[in-house]
């Protein structure tokens, strides 16, 4: 209900100040707007101090109907291309960077556009375009849009946190005795070559003989490397039950979560569920990793089982272009944003 009538506000806004717009979201009829681009625009707006997109002289909204506003210029531009590269066949599954700043915007949103200053006027700094932004949102609809803004934040929290708690980082197959059948079997059962596509192949040169020692040698030494940054220590699992983190670990972890901007905290959340991991999110949205590694490294038992029984390409590459694909976006917009 909030949503619709925050839509219908916006809208009426846009009519009001005879403002034209095109919106990027899924429905079919808008994609058809975009075959027909002739031109599209990056205009600053001296007011924010940040750029906004227009195609043929129309303003870009989100899915949500905000405007794309950003300070990164550059990564307006990588949008721009990624429109024009897709414009004659438009889908949003390959614009995967405007589909993610897409999301992000309508999320941080929530909460700031409840701060727009009455009469707020937009001027662009080039053919002297403006339309002016009134407060459209009443106290009662700012409460209820900032109670949704936050309860979307903590929940989000929560899952972060969550994630840490059940990192994969902390399960390594201790079993002696299953490591040993691993070895022994492993001379004549990996011997399967993989051909990837150049652009995702993340396992170039890679093979996984044992899964237990592969496992204990990665993990923990991402595990120290976490430790040392932070200044703690981490608690692994014992026989698969959950480790128990100490009560300042918990605190700096919950702390660390708890800074991060609107920003930051999505570009995390997303990237968690993609790898499943707090730990190798933090280091590799922190540059310490590069976004293949990081794919490999949270997947190792399942780069064991296709060296073992084979790659199903059918269906594994699909899933793989799509992750390596997201996680580079992901770490591509936090890089430009942050």
């Amino acid at each position: 209900m909030i949503k619709k009538r925050l839509n219908k506000n916006v809208f009426s806004m846009f009519k009001k100040y005879n403002s034209s717009y095109i919106c990027f979201d899924e429905n079919k009829q808008n994609l058809k707007k975009f075959c027909n681009i002739k031109n599209i625009e990056l205009r600053k707006n001296v007011h924010t101090n940040k750029t906004e997109i227009f195609i043929d002289d129309k303003v870009l909204l989100t899915n949500r109907k905000n405007v794309f506003s950003l300070k990164s210029e550059d990564l307006c531009l990588l949008i721009k291309l990624e429109i024009l590269r897709n414009k004659s066949n438009m889908d949003v599954l390959k614009t995967p960077i405007t589909l993610c700043v897409n999301n992000l915007i309508d999320f941080i949103n929530l909460k700031e556009q409840n701060l727009l200053p009455k009469n707020y006027d937009n001027k662009y700094d080039n053919k002297g375009d403006h339309f002016n932004y009134h407060n459209y949102i009443n106290n009662n609809k700012k409460e209820r849009i900032l109670y949704f803004f936050e309860k979307e934040r903590t929940l989000m929290e929560k899952k972060i946190y969550e994630n840490f708690i059940n990192d994969l980082i902390f399960y390594i197959n201790n079993n002696e005795e299953h490591a040993f059948n691993m070895h022994k079997n492993s001379l004549h059962d990996i011997k399967k070559t993989i051909h990837l596509p150049n652009c995702l192949n993340y396992i170039n040169k890679y093979h996984i003989n044992n899964l237990y020692e592969e496992q204990k040698y990665i993990y923990n030494k991402f595990i120290n490397l976490f430790e040392r940054i932070h200044n703690i220590k981490l608690n692994t699992a014992n026989h698969f039950e959950t480790p128990e983190q100490n009560f300042d670990v918990q605190e700096k972890i919950q702390k660390l979560i708890k800074n991060m901007n609107n920003s930051e905290i999505f570009l995390f959340y997303k990237c968690t569920q993609y790898l499943n991991s707090f730990i190798f999110t933090y280091l590799f949205l922190n540059r310490y990793i590069n976004y293949k590694d990081v794919y490999r490294y949270c997947n190792l038992e399942y780069i064991y089982q296709f060296f073992k029984w084979g790659y199903v390409y059918d269906v594994n590459i699909m899933k793989d272009a799509n992750t390596l694909l997201m996680l580079s976006t992901l770490r591509l917009i936090n890089k430009m944003i942050t």
